[in-house]
C-alpha cells in the first residue's frame, strides 16, 4: 500500500483534526519518570569519507590511550550548523532528515556553530576496569578534567547510581531567538551481559519535561523526554508518559480518552512546546497501541513455507516480537522467549514472530543456535507496512494480544521475569 493511500485511510477515520501547543518546562535530573534509557558509547570512528566523520571536532589533552567520543545533546542542531556551514552537502543533510522521519524543522535553529555536545574519553584498562573523562567544561580540552571508574550499569539499583555517578557539564542551546548556557547532567557506565560485545559502555543525560492537557475540563500531567534520555533537545524524538495507561509513548501515537485521541507530533524547542494534534478517533481501527486493535500481518513461515496470519491466532493470546538477524539487541530478548514458549503451553499462548529487513540465509543457524521453536514470518504484508504499521522506531518490537485481537501491552521482552509478566498480564493482573 503506497503513502497516499495510507494517509488518506488515516484521514477517513479521524474528523476534527485540531493542532494544540502545550508550553512545558525542562528540569534536569529524571523526576518520576520511569523511563531511564540509556544510549552506546564504543571506540569506533567514523570512515574518513562519511558525513560524520566531516562533523568531527577537534579536542586535545585526553590521557594516553584513551579514544574520545562525542555526544550530542542535539543532533538536528548539530547537523544543520554543520550543513549551514558548508561541512556536508544538501544532499547528506537530506539523507538526515529522511532517516529520522523529519519533515519540517523549527524556525529557531541557529547557523551558528554552538556546542550542542559534550565529548568523552574512554579506555578499557582491564576487564574490570572501563575509564572515562567527561570534558565538563567544554572547553574542548581534556587536561584540566579527571579521570573517573565506570560502573556496571544495574538498571534496579539505578536509581542511586544516579545520585553517586552523575557529572554536571557545560553545553548550549537554542531557545526562541537566543543561544542559551545550560548546565545538564551525564552519565556514564559500564555495559553489562550480552551487551558488552558490541555496546562497552552507556550514557544517558538524565532529564525530564513536564506539560500540562486539559481535556474535559481535567488537567493531566504530561512528562516526558528526548530520545528516552539520549539527548536534550530533539523535535522529533520524544518519550511521553500516557497520564491514563502511565506506558511510554512516542511520536505519532495517541494519548486517547474514549473516542478522542491526542497524537504526539513532537516538539518545536525553540518555543519550548509540545504539539498534539486532537482528533475524534474509531476505537476499532488498528493501531500498534495497547488499547486498540493489532494490525494484521501476513506473510510466509520461514520454516515451513505455509502462508501465515496473526489473525489466524484468534482465540488465543499472542505475544508478537518483531526483530531482524542484524538487530543485536535483539538477541537479548531470545532466550527469554525461547524459556517462556517452553513454560506456557500453545493453547495458552502462541509467540509469533515477524521479521524485519532480516537475512533469510542466517536464519537457519539462528533459529537451532537459540532454541527458536515458534513462526517466523517473512515477506510480511501488512494494513499498510511492518514499519509503519509496528517499527517507526525499530525492532525489537513486542507486545501481548489478546483472544479478541486487541493489544494488552506494548514492549513486554524486558525484564528479568518474562514468564511471571507474561502470565500476570494475562490474568489481567499487571
Amino acid at each position: 500500500m503506497n503513502k497516499f493511500i495510507y494517509v488518506f485511510l488515516f484521514l477517513a477515520s479521524v474528523a476534527h483534526s485540531q493542532i494544540i501547543e502545550l508550553p512545558y518546562t525542562f528540569h534536569n535530573g529524571w523526576g518520576d519518570s520511569e523511563c531511564k534509557g540509556f544510549g552506546g558509547l564504543d571506540f569506533g570512528h567514523p570512515p574518513p569519507e562519511s558525513s560524520w566523520a566531516k562533523m568531527e571536532i577537534e579536542t586535545r589533552g585526553a590521557p594516553d590511550g584513551f579514544s574520545v567520543q562525542r555526544e550530542d545533546t542535539d543532533i538536528i542542531q548539530f547537523v544543520w550548523q554543520n550543513y549551514t556551514n558548508g561541512k556536508i552537502s544538501k544532499d547528506a543533510f537530506v539523507s538526515f532528515m529522511e532517516a529520522w522521519n523529519i519533515d519540517t524543522l523549527s524556525d529557531n535553529l541557529s547557523r551558528e556553530f554552538i556546542r550542542c555536545y559534550v565529548h568523552i574519553a574512554l579506555k578499557k584498562e582491564s576487564d574490570s576496569t572501563y575509564l572515562y573523562v567527561v570534558d565538563t567544561n567544554n572547553d574542548l580540552d581534556f587536561s584540566d578534567e579527571s579521570i573517573k571508574v565506570a560502573q556496571i550499569h544495574d538498571y534496579r539499583k539505578i536509581d542511586d547510581l544516579y545520585k553517586e555517578n552523575k557529572i554536571q557539564f557545560t553545553y548550549e542551546t537554542v531557545t526562541g531567538d537566543k543561544i542559551e548556557k545550560r548546565e545538564g547532567y551525564i552519565l556514564i557506565f559500564e555495559s553489562s551481559g550480552k551487551f558488552k560485545e558490541y555496546m562497552p559502555y552507556m550514557y544517558a543525560f538524565p532529564h525530564h519535561c513536564t506539560s500540562y492537557l486539559t481535556h474535559n475540563g481535567k488537567e493531566y500531567k504530561l512528562d516526558f523526554q528526548f530520545s528516552g534520555g539520549a539527548r536534550l533537545q530533539a523535535e522529533n524524538e520524544v518519550d511521553v508518559v500516557n497520564p491514563i495507561t502511565k506506558s511510554s509513548i512516542k511520536k505519532d501515537e495517541s494519548i486517547i480518552f474514549d473516542n478522542h485521541g491526542y497524537r504526539i507530533l513532537g516538539v518545536n524547542p525553540s518555543k519550548q512546546v509540545l504539539i498534539l494534534d486532537k482528533y475524534e478517533i474509531n476505537a476499532n481501527a488498528p493501531l500498534a497501541q495497547k488499547g486498540f486493535f493489532a494490525p494484521e500481518i501476513a506473510g510466509v513461515e520461514f520454516s515451513s513455507g505455509d502462508s501465515l496470519k496473526l489473525s489466524d491466532y484468534r482465540g488465543k493470546h499472542v505475544l508478537l516480537y518483531v526483530w531482524g538477524t542484524w538487530c543485536q539487541p535483539c538477541y537479548g530478548s531470545l532466550p527469554k522467549l525461547a524459556a517462556l514458549n517452553d513454560s506456557i503451553s500453545e493453547e495458552e499462548l502462541q509467540i509469533f514472530s515477524a521479521q524485519f529487513n532480516s537475512n533469510p540465509e542466517a536464519l537457519p543457524s539462528i533459529i537451532e543456535e537459540h532454541n527458536i521453536h515458534w513462526p517466523q514470518l517473512l515477506n510480511t504484508q501488512c494494513t499498510t507496512n511492518l514499519q509503519a504499521d509496528y517499527v517507526k522506531r525499530g525492532v525489537p518490537f513486542s507486545c501481548l494480544i489478546d483472544p479478541d485481537g486487541k493489544i494488552v501491552e506494548v514492549n513486554v521482552h524486558g525484564g528479568d521475569d518474562l514468564v511471571g509478566r507474561i502470565r500476570g498480564l494475562m490474568a489481567g493482573e499487571d
